[in-house]
């Protein structure tokens, strides 16, 4: 069995990770953290956690007593509050330092304003320090699956530039999650 910890996994990316995840690998069990703790994905292998995933300490209090986790990820992603970025980024690594978890997920990102760039970067090195196997996706902007939003609207001018510049092309929410997938469940 391998038992993953999804921190914002009924967020947008989370949702579509946890699907392609459940069909790739059926000894896998997920644990989604969220704030409304309201599961996304209906499977008997997701359990919903009710828990802000900044809170170290209550998420701790709601995972399941002696269980062995292969993986953590680390989906929570707020372009207007950096502080929620860094306090998940510091409940991943307890986390994954008080259950000795191997893999670490992350989804960054290079495109948005200076200080979520600058944060997202930051909290990629320290993760990267961690003594762990640390996947990182680090998408322009990631599209597809419904999502419309401001964001959204600058994909074709990004998929343009990304051309040139490789690292702006935007990335469909599938192509996100499939990497992940494929990276963090090779163990």
């Amino acid at each position: 069995m391998r038992n993953i910890i999804i921190l914002g996994g009924n967020g947008y990316v989370g949702r579509e990770l946890t699907a392609q995840w459940l069909s790739h690998d059926p000894r896998a069990e997920f644990y989604i953290v969220s704030r409304s703790g309201k599961g996304a994905v209906d499977n008997p292998r997701v359990h919903s956690i009710k828990a802000n995933a900044r809170d170290v300490a209550v998420v701790e209090s709601q995972l399941p007593k002696d269980t062995e986790y292969t993986c953590i990820v680390d989906l929570v992603g707020d372009v207007t509050n950096m502080a929620r970025n860094v306090q998940a980024a510091r409940s991943t690594l307890a986390l994954a330092r008080r259950h000795d978890i191997p893999e670490i997920g992350y989804v960054a990102g290079c495109v948005g304003p200076a200080r979520f760039r600058h944060t997202k970067r930051s909290i990629t090195e320290h993760l990267e320090r961690s003594n762990r196997k640390v996947v990182v996706v680090n998408p322009s902007v990631i599209y597809g699956g419904g999502r419309n939003d401001a964001y959204v609207k600058a994909v074709p001018a990004l998929s343009a530039l990304g051309h040139v510049f490789p690292r702006l092309m935007p990335r469909t929410v599938d192509d996100v999650a499939h990497e992940l997938v494929m990276e963090l469940s090779t163990m």
